[in-house]
């Protein structure tokens, strides 16, 4: 839809896209500057570069809840974008401008941000006589509030007076110049009807004038000397005397006084001990049963129980570690070394503050046993934190202590609970982190970045903590989700994905006994064939790690446990004939249509979180007028290439002897099944475009030949990463000959010799060869016919 520049007076529907503010409220006519760091907003901003295009400033009906349309208040702004600055780290400062009050009618559309349709709201009740009154009560309180609190200059009050012409104006100038509360803000930004929204405001500024007087007469009284130099002596002889009586009569000041010694012996930091022993003495002289002095105890129990001078000394026997990781991982190949690699040059003492250890692999592949074995090996104490479910600063940095059940962030947690400074602490599974970029991704950069740690402040203690000792390590699916920030101090680990070999040994050497034992059975009573192993593999599971076949040998031992409970100690053998009892039908079976040449059918390689997976990806042809439509939960990059890969495939028609009206004048659909499941990145590229030059064409597409590329509208085959799992995957699934880009022919090198021995590889440079390879010479029919 073509984006708004003007607005008419009138109750005009328009479809207006809308920027969620979650800290500002903005009034029409008025100014303000904001900071916009979600992915909806950012790509709002790009889409309406425009100064003059007119968008929506909404508000959150629960400014703690989610930025979306469940959580959409019914009236917001129109405005303009007057200025707009990239602040890196995926935010960015803009200043917008209020035009008018719109009322949402509907949400028309939620992606990639929230498109709504509006109408504009007439607001000329508060010109009539009735409102006159209303508007000359709020400009007198206004000044009375400017007089009595010395945070508002005196030309708040001139400008307030002289838009006093405009009722609804003048209630919006007020309501953005004091200083509210997002709630309250909202609230009047919602009231449509003037005489109730200058009503409601009077209320609130008669509010802000009673805090103002009470905290001008609490400053002077606590201005007024009483000549302490010669009375403090005697009074704090007389007050160690009163207090000693009321340790004996009341057990809550003999707490309080234990808490204060504790405090003058802990060995804390100057500045910490200044702030526990003023909270002390709040304690002493405030309510010490109300919800007030509990937060206190519990604020100085934290300070107390942190770790602010105890460390362990580290153990850095290279041998030993050696012999520890061969013994309890198979298959890790250069993660070895690579760890190796980073003990090495901690117990050379580089840099000791330099590396942030990563690591990085698909999901079961035993990234977060190694992060547990590091600090085993250099003999600190291990914390993990896991990043799901994470979408507030305050988890990683901390409550404020106003809030209520107020504590720590997780990151400060984990320390106490270590009980050092300086043990290893994993942030475990970052890409499950929800808000990926904002405040929280910010706040968990301050604690892992080696310049900025050494002051890390947390917002519940108020004071710094030197995290500067702290080995943190961080698990991820690749290097991409890792902070930018971040990689120059990086020292990379990359969990390989297992072969059908590696597997069967680590059930063999490891899974099948600690399962068997930690279900009670004695490993004479049952008896796993290899056999069954390696079809609970090819037929249970399709992953790189061994997550999924640990579930299914669980599953076995949980049944063979109700077997032996039963019937007695008779010894069980599991095979390929009786699987089936324990474990069902097999989950993954060969499709034998899937062994024949198709048209408009190929298959692609991609990464994810799992590791290598194939990407089937399938078209048609139908009567229409030229329209593309790709489905199958795609993200933007992925979209993109099958575009280019359709571009390149209509430039080159005539090669491929496909008919124009076949290019121009039907519908075409691509579709990459498994759409519950996100795909994205580039490397679907030339699988995208084979399967389009398949369909057009006719030709069917081989039916024994993996591929992945990114394309070039040039026609270039571009390369890729995830080299090593994509032929894996290829490999798991039967399949012995892979289309790679010539730019991987290095990445092959990861591929393990036993693997890559039983696989062709076609190493192409043009999309061109790749149809030479992977489509038939002849096509079986026509699209369309």
């Amino acid at each position: 839809m073509d984006k708004i520049i003007d607005w008419p007076e009138g109750d005009v529907f328009h479809e207006v896209p809308l920027l969620l503010l979650r800290s500002t409220v903005l009034f029409p006519l008025q100014v303000a500057s904001v900071q916009i760091a979600t992915k909806a907003n950012l790509r709002l901003l790009e889409d309406h570069a425009d100064p003059r295009a007119i968008v929506g400033a909404g508000v959150l009906v629960d400014p703690d809840g989610p930025a979306n349309r469940r959580n959409l208040g019914p009236i917001a702004v129109a405005c303009r974008i007057l200025n707009r600055i990239d602040m890196g780290g995926g935010s960015a400062q803009v200043v917008l401008q209020g035009l008018r009050r719109i009322r949402i009618r509907e949400v028309v559309r939620s992606r990639p941000y929230l498109r709504t349709r509006a109408e504009g709201l007439d607001e000329s009740e508060g010109d009539r006589p009735v409102g006159r009154e209303r508007v000359t009560r709020v400009v007198r309180l206004v000044r009375t509030l400017v007089e009595t609190d010395d945070r508002y200059p005196d030309e708040l009050a001139k400008v307030v007076e002289m838009n006093h012409e405009n009722g609804s104006r003048c209630a919006d100038l007020v309501a953005d110049l004091i200083q509210f509360g997002y709630v309250e803000k909202r609230q009047l930004l919602e009231t449509e009807d003037v005489s109730v929204r200058l009503d409601r405001l009077a209320e609130l500024v008669q509010r802000e004038i009673a805090r103002s007087k009470v905290a001008r007469e609490v400053q002077t009284k606590t201005a007024i000397s009483i000549d302490r130099t010669r009375r403090e002596s005697l009074l704090r002889e007389q007050l160690e005397i009163i207090r000693r009586e009321l340790e004996e009569l009341d057990p809550a000041e003999a707490e309080i006084a234990e808490l204060a010694r504790k405090t003058e012996a802990a060995p804390l930091p100057p500045i910490v001990a200044e702030e526990a022993r003023r909270e002390v003495q709040r304690l002493r002289h405030g309510p010490t049963r109300h919800h007030e002095g509990f937060s206190i105890r519990a604020y100085v129990d934290w300070v107390l129980s942190m770790p602010w001078e105890a460390t362990t000394k580290d153990r850095l026997d290279l041998r030993r570690a050696r012999r520890m990781v061969d013994k309890r991982y198979l298959g890790l190949g250069t993660a070895r070394d690579r760890l190796l690699e980073f003990l090495a040059v901690r117990k050379l003492g580089g840099n000791a503050r330099l590396p942030l250890l990563v690591i990085l692999g698909p999901s079961g592949t035993g990234r977060t046993s190694l992060a547990s074995t590091v600090a085993e090996v250099l003999g600190r104490r291990f914390v993990r934190i896991p990043m799901q479910g994470i979408h507030d600063a305050a988890e990683i940095r901390g409550h404020r202590r106003t809030a209520a059940a107020a504590r720590p962030g997780r990151v400060l947690d984990g320390l106490r609970t270590a009980g050092v400074r300086n043990p290893v602490i994993l942030i475990d599974h970052l890409d499950r982190l929800e808000a990926r970029i904002g405040e929280p991704m910010h706040s968990l950069v301050d604690a892992l970045h080696p310049e900025r740690n050494g002051q890390f402040l947390d917002h519940y203690l108020g004071v710094p903590f030197d995290l500067s000792e702290v080995l943190f390590v961080v698990t991820a699916n690749v290097e991409e989700e890792i902070p930018r920030d971040l990689w120059s101090f990086m020292h990379t680990i990359e969990m390989p994905g297992y072969t059908e070999p590696v597997k069967r040994a680590i059930v063999r050497e490891s899974l099948w006994p600690e399962l068997v034992e930690g279900h009670g059975i004695s490993r004479f009573d049952v008896r796993l064939t290899n056999t069954a192993v390696t079809r609970i593999i090819r037929h249970y599971t399709r992953e790189a790690g061994v997550r999924e076949l640990r579930l299914h040998l669980r599953t076995i031992c949980r049944r063979i446990a109700v077997q032996v409970a039963v019937r007695g100690g008779r010894r069980l053998s599991i095979g390929v004939r009786n699987l089936e009892e324990y474990l069902g039908k097999p989950l993954y079976v060969e499709d034998p249509t899937a062994r024949e040449p198709k048209v408009g059918a190929a298959t692609g390689l991609a990464w994810t979180e799992a590791g290598g997976v194939l990407l089937p990806i399938e078209a048609l042809i139908m009567p229409g007028e030229g329209y593309v439509m790709v489905t199958g939960m795609l993200g933007e990059v992925m979209e993109e290439s099958v575009e280019a890969a359709l571009s390149y495939v209509r430039s080159r028609g005539a090669e491929l002897k496909i008919p124009a009206d076949t290019l121009y004048e039907r519908d075409l659909h691509i579709h990459f099944p498994e759409g519950a499941i996100p795909k994205d990145g580039p490397s679907a590229g030339i699988a995208a475009a084979t399967t389009i030059a398949s369909l057009l064409s006719g030709r069917p597409v081989r039916h024994d030949i993996a591929m992945t590329g990114e394309i070039s509208l040039q026609g270039w085959v571009l390369p890729v990463g995830g080299i090593r799992e994509k032929v894996l995957a290829a490999y798991r699934a039967g399949i012995k000959r892979v289309i790679l880009p010539k730019g991987n022919e290095s990445d092959l090198d990861d591929v393990p010799r036993d693997v890559r021995g039983k696989m062709r590889f076609d190493l192409v440079g043009d999309v061109g060869e790749v149809f030479g390879i992977a489509l038939k010479k002849k096509p079986v029919s026509r699209p369309g016919k």
